[in-house]
């Protein structure tokens, strides 16, 4: 059961809604209490598998668009330090001065 896709698990779920409309509910009252089906084991199998399986696809579509993402924001850096370290640029302009001051603080002579 493992190995079912998510649409045999919907076509599961909804023949079994189907088969539940006929036959009426599945818990059945026997004397003074409700017992739950024999198949509820089963149920809980599936909406088991049925939540695994989803959050298996959800995180298929994060890591596809994470990886997007993530190369969109290396060019834009690229291009933000390409223009704010080129010569004549503010980036340039402070490391320069930063440079000099250190320079200046370190020379002795």
């Amino acid at each position: 059961m493992r190995g079912q896709k998510a649409a045999n698990l919907i076509a599961h779920t909804e023949a079994y809604i189907k088969d539940v409309r006929r036959n009426g509910p599945p818990w059945m009252f026997d004397g003074d209490y409700f017992r739950a089906p024999e198949y509820i084991d089963d149920l809980v199998r599936i909406e088991e598998l049925f939540r695994t399986t989803r959050a298996r696809q959800n995180w298929r579509a994060l890591r596809a668009k994470a990886s997007a993402v993530g190369k969109l924001a290396l060019f834009v850096r690229l291009l933000y330090d390409s223009a704010q370290y080129r010569p004549g640029g503010r980036g340039f302009e402070r490391c320069r001065d930063e440079f000099e001051a250190l320079r200046a603080h370190t020379d002795i002579a």
